[in-house]
């Protein structure tokens, strides 16, 4: 194996995700690997930045145990105003991330990439625009491979 999993992290991430989101009936999500910048293509997207990690000695031979942290964002715009409207766009975000924690717990490898990967931390921030009302959340996806 070679020296980290970072870059197939982010390549297993995309479609364990967007398989469960389908599997889940949620539609219009726009997935990236890399921020869409200006490709979004929908109202909804999920998108990974920046990956950070650590190597320590391994309890097994001579393998190291790699530990990454992986920033999601994930943003969903609904049209309107209001609280209602507010409420609504923030429903959708956590439900989208409902499905990306499933998608993680129906294959905490992600095809034997990591030996786990689970959400360890997230955020929420409302907002205003002048399409509607959206909600952005940031996520951390911990990851841990033997190397």
């Amino acid at each position: 194996m070679g020296t980290s999993v970072t870059t197939v992290l982010r390549s297993a991430l995309k479609p364990a995700i967007v398989t469960q989101l389908a599997t889940d009936g949620i539609l219009g999500v726009q997935v990236s690997e890399f921020s869409p910048g200006d490709d979004v293509q929908s109202t909804d997207a999920i998108w990974f930045g920046k990956i950070s990690g650590t190597q320590d000695e391994a309890n097994f031979g001579g393998s190291r145990e790699e530990t990454l942290d992986v920033e999601g964002f994930l943003f969903v715009t609904t049209p309107g105003a209001g609280d209602t409207i507010a409420a609504t766009s923030e429903d959708r975000a956590f439900t989208i991330l409902a499905s990306v924690e499933t998608a993680l717990r129906a294959d905490a490898t992600l095809s034997a990439v990591v030996f786990d990967a689970v959400i360890t931390d997230t955020s929420s921030e409302p907002g205003m625009s002048p399409e509607g009302r959206y909600t952005f959340l940031t996520f951390t996806i911990t990851a841990t491979a033997y190397i």
